[in-house]
Order: structure tokens, then C-alpha cells, then sequence
């Protein structure tokens, strides 16, 4: 699903969502209606549930800590006087990473329970970040209002509703981005006031919208020292969507003029006809002397009031990522058929 403009962000997947409700019949048939469009773990036991919540919680606060405080050769994002260190790296290898499906963003819990009320539940998992909805048997009391009101739940929903199900559906899509913008709140700040880096420009959001058209993504990750998005279908296809400043482009063409002169290259890249990946994403600099070297760099590219941009299929590309063929059809399969309870 591509995210409204204002929400464009450096990350966005499909998680898991866990169910609690000790009704196992009830549970069961939830689970089966909300699997055909997510990924979902159903609970009978809140404590098996918050035990397995916490175990996940734990695994994935590592790989959103994408910030160093020294210089290690990692991509640089200048913001005015100060200068931040963001590990690319880190967010190529998430991308790549066949757990990622794993992270919990949602968790929907029943408030009548025999062992813990919901909200009481809800409280435990008030510090974890994840978003909570709220199962009620009837219209919301004075209890769950007063709770999301106070932010302790995101959202509830009457199950007993007629459509209560398109309801959950509506509401689950809204607290999955909300979910992200929280959790990437700094790193996206970062990158809307970085002058290469800005995700933030409506251009580059105009950019993300025609690739979708093209690829249709449901998933998208920026790689900043590229600059661009490496995109990822249901299926697990992978194109990257690659773009830079004009400016810069035209920065680059100076740079490997002065190294290979007036060749049909830089004559093209001087008319705006391609797109040069970052040169200094390279280990081995011997191909500035190169130009066959150089012609795997460069790719024809599109022009966006500002910017150019280019959709490549990813064995087109210089980035080297290990081979991953795990999708996100076969992670909903998989969760459909682990048992309740499991941990």
C-alpha cells in the first residue's frame, strides 16, 4: 500500500498483528476473516500473548537504533550546524532481513476477559509503542472512553456490530502507518531537513506514486547513500526506485567530466537523459577510469521539476544484497497455520 504523501516514509512493510480474546470460537473465526489481507497470531491466554509481544518487542528495538555517534563510515545526513550519522547499511540489511514481517504494530485485545480485563492488559503493553484496539461486547463504556482518550488504547470497536469487520480493517490500515510514524519519527525528521536527503519534498513524494503505477509495492525501504527506495511487492519482486537533485546530478556529470572528459556519457547526463548511482558507493574507486565501469552506474532516467529519477530492477543495480526470497504471501501462509497460543 503506498502511503499518502504527507506520510511518506523511510520505512514501510506489512507486521503482524496479534489477537487476544479467550472466546476461542470468536477468535478463530476474527483470525481467519483478517488473515486474507494481514498476518495474524491469535492468543486465548494474555499471558502467553504479552510473553511472546515482549520476546518480538525486544528483537526489533535493535534494528530501528539506525543513529552512531562517531563517524564510521556509514552515510552522513548534514542538518545545518550539526552532522548525523545514520547506518545505511543497518536499513539495506532490514530490508533484506526474512524475519522483518515479525514486528508487532498492532495488538487487538478483548476487554472481557476472565484472568485480565483488557484494558488492564492494555496497561502492561502501554510502554512496548505498539498500537491497541480495543474489542468491546457493546457501546463503548465511560472505562473505554476514558482510555483513549488518555491514549492508553488507539482505538476500540464493538464486536458485536454488523460491520465490525470493515470497521477493524479501516482502522488497522490508519494505526499500521501511525505505527511507523512514531517509531521513524527522528530518522524522517532527519531526512526532511537534509538537503540530500528530502523525503519530505512533494516531488520526491510525486516520484514514489509514479513507480507505484509502474511496480506496484506494498512495501518500501530508503537505502540514503544510493539515494532511492528499494521497493518490494507481495510477491517478493524487488525494483529500485533511484533519484537525486538535479543539481547534484549535475555536480556528478562536473566530476566524472573532469575524469573522462567529453565522452557520450557525460554529454548524456549533461542533456538530463540519465542518472548516475553514488559514485562513492563503491569500495574499489579504479573504475573513474573506467567508462565501461561508469556505464553501470549511469541508467536512463526520467526528469521531475528538480530531480531525476529511474525504476531498475535490482540485479541491475550495484547493491549487493544477499539472495532473499521469502515474501510476504508465503509469511501470511505461514501464520495462518501456527496454532493459538503458540509462543
Amino acid at each position: 500500500m503506498l502511503l499518502n504523501h504527507s506520510d511518506l516514509l523511510p520505512i514501510y512493510h506489512n507486521g503482524t498483528m496479534i489477537l487476544i480474546d479467550d472466546e476461542e470460537d470468536f477468535l478463530l473465526s476474527l483470525k481467519s476473516s483478517l488473515n486474507r489481507k494481514f498476518a495474524v497470531r491469535g492468543f486465548t491466554s494474555p499471558t502467553k500473548a504479552y510473553q511472546y509481544i515482549m520476546q518480538q518487542q525486544t528483537r526489533f528495538d535493535d534494528n530501528f537504533q539506525l543513529f552512531e555517534s562517531y563517524y564510521d563510515g556509514e552515510d552522513i545526513a548534514e542538518t545545518g550546524d550539526d552532522i548525523v550519522l545514520i547506518k545505511s547499511s543497518q536499513l539495506k540489511s532490514y530490508a533484506f532481513d526474512i524475519q522483518r514481517y515479525g514486528l508487532i504494530s498492532i495488538v487487538i485485545i478483548d476487554q472481557m476477559m476472565p484472568s485480565i480485563t483488557g484494558l488492564e492488559l492494555c496497561k502492561q503493553l502501554e510502554a512496548t509503542g505498539v498500537k491497541i484496539i480495543l474489542l468491546t461486547g457493546q457501546m463503548a463504556d465511560a472505562d473505554t472512553i476514558a482510555a483513549f482518550n488518555e491514549g492508553l488504547i488507539d482505538g476500540y470497536v464493538n464486536k458485536k456490530d454488523e460491520n465490525s469487520i470493515k470497521d477493524l480493517i479501516k482502522l488497522i490500515n490508519k494505526l499500521n502507518i501511525e505505527f511507523f510514524i512514531e517509531r521513524l519519527h527522528s530518522l524522517k525528521f532527519i531526512f526532511d531537513i537534509s538537503s540530500r536527503q528530502p523525503l519530505g519534498d512533494f516531488q520526491v513524494q510525486e516520484i514514489m506514486q509514479k513507480a507505484y503505477e509502474n511496480f506496484p509495492f506494498s512495501e518500501y525501504y530508503y537505502i540514503p547513500n544510493a539515494p532511492g527506495f528499494l521497493l518490494v511487492n507481495e510477491k517478493g519482486e524487488r525494483q529500485f526506485c533511484l533519484f537525486d537533485t538535479e543539481a547534484h546530478q549535475k555536480d556528478v556529470c562536473d566530476s566524472i567530466h573532469s575524469d573522462f572528459g567529453d565522452i557520450d556519457l557525460v554529454k548524456a547526463m549533461r542533456r538530463g537523459e540519465l542518472i548516475c548511482w553514488n559514485l562513492l558507493d563503491d569500495p574499489e574507486i579504479a573504475f573513474f577510469k573506467d567508462p565501461k565501469a561508469l556505464s553501470k552506474r549511469l541508467f536512463l532516467c526520467h526528469q521531475e521539476k528538480g530531480y531525476r529519477w529511474a525504476l531498475i530492477p535490482l540485479d541491475k543495480t550495484p547493491l549487493e544484497v544477499e539472495a532473499n526470497d521469502f515474501c510476504w504471501k508465503e509469511y501470511q501462509k505461514q501464520m495462518e497455520n501456527i496454532p493459538l497460543d503458540y509462543v
